[in-house]
């Protein structure tokens, strides 16, 4: 086993310091923002989608995934770059996990 010391009052920076905390989902058909000042990868597994849009911070709103009956998610995964949004629209709720891109 490796061990490292890292000095009294020093940080970890790079890709050490980029770890969004995965947010609550919202409810069907709600918006939600990435706050973080970096890109995030979602995957988003379980629950019963009919669609997923992602808005750029530009305003253009893109549709990712529309299956007006719904699919259950298995690890699909989408990018959003700071100040993106993500909204879901779903049946039964599905999970996800955000991670630094």
């Amino acid at each position: 086993m490796d061990t490292f010391n890292i000095a009294l009052g020093a940080t970890l920076g790079g890709q050490w310091a980029k770890s969004p905390k995965t947010p609550t989902i919202p409810s069907s058909g709600t918006p939600l923002k990435n706050t973080n000042s970096y890109p995030v990868d979602i995957y988003v597994t379980e629950g019963v989608v009919t669609q997923i849009a992602i808005t750029k911070s530009s305003g253009s709103t893109y549709v990712v995934m529309d299956n007006a009956a719904g699919i259950t998610m298995s690890g699909q995964g989408y990018t959003l770059q700071p100040r993106d949004s993500i909204t879901m629209w779903y049946s039964m709720v599905p999970t996800w996990v955000w991670l630094a891109a």
